[in-house]
């Protein structure tokens, strides 16, 4: 499989089945991938069975030259493929915009896919925004628009709005620049599905109940909302759900090229394993798995130099264990150490330890060789039996409450920071590595905010 069609394929796959968007809820995975270069599109033609008279045929439809070349249309009728019954054939159809197909209805975007079906599974409906006739269905807007842009295809939108960008009160969630803000037009249009025209900055201080920055909201008189579960009606506007806070921060940094971070307010999340004094001006909360490599070498390299903040009581630490399934028993266990044991210096050195090996030996450690380091660093008096029981209840439970509350912030790798303010109940989220010295003036300035 070439690389444009794994990524294509990829994308599909994470579409909206997941529930929301693929713009909000993919495109920040696809970032990452950064092997994976968008090839030139092409209009060559390519082998594909052409008809619009089949039971099942994939429409593709333009308007101007906001036309899918044909080779994205082979990998997307490759992948809708698996939806068709196995002794029918999925054909191409290719038509204009006006087209006696579409029954004069206008679309909300071009291009813009369809799909013609006798008969609709399930599994395909989801995939599904409005439906023309009988047989008749668009894909879901944000699914093409956002294929389109990967292939550099312009969007025509027929929904026209204006967008507001809230900005945070601290330095990171903010831009302070209408030039920069304007560059973010053809993303805000692409979320939205709609052109956006024009672009203010506003301040958090207006939008209180929000609670969650940069935050973007549109103006628009058609309903926005329609087929975009992600866009909320706030005050006669259409907000960005909040819960996107952190993959809509992501994008902005990655469209601008500069670093910015989701800042939240109200409740600070109580998970993890506390290290440090109570009531510290800044807490840190840091959603690591054990087996994940920049995790390790946060917990190895970086946190080690926060120490002394430690020590001096100026900020706590908090490891919030997100692990991979296959790793739930392991860090049960380690979550049970600390109320085994109360022993918070050796489970640090404990932490440390099972870092310092996941970098060296590039493997995870067994529940036995887990155990036998436990009672290296705490010695013989270490009560298995005690230790078993509260990983089966408790050191379970307490895994699976973080797992649902790095879900319920968007939190989907590791490692994941949030940088605190304990006075004003509000903290900045951080997705990936960082070295000390970075992390030393994110957490200087929420100290800073007052």
């Amino acid at each position: 499989m070439g690389k444009s069609k794994v990524k294509l394929v990829a994308a599909i796959a994470i579409a909206t089945v997941l529930g929301f968007s693929l713009i909000l809820g993919a495109l920040p995975y696809m970032l990452k991938v950064s092997n994976i270069q968008t090839p030139t599109p092409t209009t060559q033609t390519t082998s594909l069975p052409m008809s619009c008279d089949m039971p099942y045929v994939l429409i593709s439809i333009y308007k101007g030259n906001s036309k899918l070349p044909s080779n994205v249309l082979g990998y997307v009728r490759d992948y809708f493929k698996q939806f068709i019954p196995k002794d029918q054939e999925l054909s191409v159809c290719i038509i204009p915009w006006n087209s006696s197909m579409l029954q004069g209805k206008t679309l909300r975007a071009y291009p813009a896919l369809a799909i013609k079906a006798e008969n609709v599974s399930k599994e395909l409906m989801d995939y599904f925004g409005e439906r023309i006739g009988e047989n008749i269905y668009i894909i879901k807007y944000p699914i093409v628009v956002d294929l389109a842009s990967r292939y550099n295809v312009p969007v025509q939108y027929t929904y026209q709005a204006k967008a507001v960008l809230v900005q945070g009160e601290s330095k990171y969630s903010r831009l302070d620049n209408q030039t920069l803000a304007n560059k973010l037009k053809d993303l805000l249009s692409l979320i939205a599905v709609a052109n956006v025209t024009d672009i203010t900055l506003d301040n958090y201080t207006n939008y209180p109940d929000i609670e969650a920055y940069p935050a973007v909201l549109y103006s628009s008189n058609m309903n926005l909302s329609e087929q975009l579960p992600y866009l909320k009606q706030y005050s006669g506007m259409f907000l960005v759900d909040t819960k996107y806070a952190l993959p809509l921060a992501g994008l902005i940094s990655h469209t601008l090229g500069v670093q910015v971070y989701a800042e939240i307010h109200g409740k600070k999340p109580e998970v993890g394993v506390v290290i440090g004094r109570n009531n510290t001006p800044v807490s840190l909360i840091v959603f690591v798995d054990l087996a994940c490599s920049f995790c390790a070498k946060l917990i190895n390299e970086t946190l080690p130099k926060l120490d002394s903040l430690v020590n001096e009581g100026k900020i706590s630490v908090s490891y919030a264990y997100s692990p991979s399934p296959y790793m739930m028993r392991e860090h049960a266990l380690l979550q049970c150490y600390i109320k085994v044991t109360g022993d918070s210096s050796g489970y640090v050195k404990l932490i440390r330890t099972l870092a310092e090996k996941l970098l060296k030996e590039r493997r995870t450690i067994s529940e036995s060789e887990l155990k036998t380091l436990m009672n290296s660093i705490y010695g013989a008096s270490l009560n298995y039996t005690e230790l078993d029981v509260c990983a089966n209840t408790t050191g379970t439970s307490i895994v699976k409450e973080t797992i649902s509350e790095a879900s319920k912030l968007s939190i989907t790798a590791t490692p994941t920071i949030i940088v605190w303010n304990n006075r004003k109940n509000m903290g900045l989220i951080i997705e990936g590595y960082l070295p000390a010295d970075e992390l030393m003036k994110v957490i200087e300035a929420v100290s800073k905010l007052s």
